[in-house]
């Protein structure tokens, strides 16, 4: 008997195969077994599973194919669904496609619904097809900006980290690696800072982002009511549109004397709390955007891991959880426009 059959079960009794016992192995699905247990029915003891391509795998092996067969299956689900989808559209050269998942709109060619994120594809397990993660890990480790798939950060490895935070993942990898080995020195954000609470909610952390919102809408009443409660309203917006076409002609000329300053000094006094606190409010989005998208990304790749046993499963789920969201950030300005509209004419009263 070959030794590579030793101490496997065989099929038919289901006792070891001892060396030195008469084995044969089946002409059909190459199973080993007992002579004695072939000659008792008469045939291969996994007869009737021949058929179908059927080749006989050793219990580890085949428990591994198992395995390896669902979590394709299910990745193969994710495709299949977004297929029928594409099947199903009425106007296959229309501009727009709708989402499987929520029934938005989309263009089509995005990878991603703009509403509800939900993944027009399905992830490849070493290199996601996500937009901005593709060159993550091919520049190598020469690259001074290198994360290695495999490195620990925070409790989530790197190439989960990559499956949720898709865009710009290379450079969050890089500040993820610094914070994670302690490095003190702050790190200034200033995507965050420029667009505050807006980043906050591109990037799903939508508490924080509605913190900034409420600190905003907060700064922009206190402005208000004190333009119109401390300030001669009426005549400041009279005066205003010659003093800033004075203002224009005088940098145009580039006679920037006292008089252009005070009335520079002029414009701006009434909204001054509105434009330090804004200020304000980016210099600390700025400060804490990186770390706080750190605990964010960790903390959610690590549940996700902990509660998905199927590869493909995790993979879709984090994709879905993380990456950014457009179409939201959007609406979160309009209604920010809105609502300052609706303050404005309460203390215009």
């Amino acid at each position: 008997m070959s030794q590579r059959y030793e101490d496997l079960p065989c099929p038919g009794c289901g006792e070891p195969l001892a060396a030195g016992e008469d084995i044969v192995t089946c002409p059909d699905c190459g199973a080993p077994q007992h002579r004695a247990c072939w000659k008792h029915g008469e045939h291969c003891a996994l007869s009737e599973r021949h058929g179908k391509d059927f080749v006989w795998l050793p219990p580890e092996t085949e428990e591994k194919a198992k395995v390896s067969a669902e979590s394709e299956e299910r990745l193969q689900s994710h495709i299949n669904r977004w297929e029928e989808q594409a099947e199903s559209e009425p106007d296959p050269d229309s501009p727009h496609f709708f989402c499987p998942n929520c029934g938005r709109k989309n263009k089509r060619g995005n990878l991603q619904c703009e509403s509800c994120g939900y993944l027009f594809f399905a992830p490849n397990p070493k290199y996601p097809a996500v937009p901005g993660t593709q060159h993550v890990w091919i520049a190598g480790q020469n690259d001074p900006m290198y994360v290695s798939p495999e490195q620990d950060l925070g409790g989530a490895n790197a190439g989960d980290l990559v499956l949720f935070i898709q865009r710009n993942a290379r450079i969050y990898l890089h500040r993820f690696k610094r914070i994670t080995e302690g490095f003190r020195r702050l790190f200034f954000n200033w995507a965050a800072f420029i667009f505050r609470g807006y980043w906050f909610l591109y990037r799903k952390m939508y508490g924080v982002a509605g913190l900034f919102f409420l600190a905003s809408i907060g700064l922009f009443a206190f402005t208000a009511w004190q333009f119109y409660n401390h300030y001669d309203a009426q005549e400041i917006l009279k005066l205003l549109p010659d003093r800033l076409e004075y203002i224009r002609e005088e940098m145009s000329a580039f006679r920037l004397g006292s008089t252009f300053w005070q009335t520079v000094a002029n414009v701006i006094k009434p909204y001054l709390p509105l434009i330090f606190g804004e200020l304000a409010l980016g210099t600390v989005a700025g400060f804490i955007a990186d770390r706080v998208y750190y605990k964010k990304a960790t903390q959610t790749v690590g549940t996700l891991r902990g509660a998905n046993n199927d590869e493909a499963d995790f993979q879709f789920a984090t994709l879905r959880e993380g990456g950014v969201v457009l179409f939201r950030s959007g609406a979160a300005l309009v209604l920010m426009t809105v609502l300052r509209e609706l303050i404005e004419l309460v203390f215009a009263r």
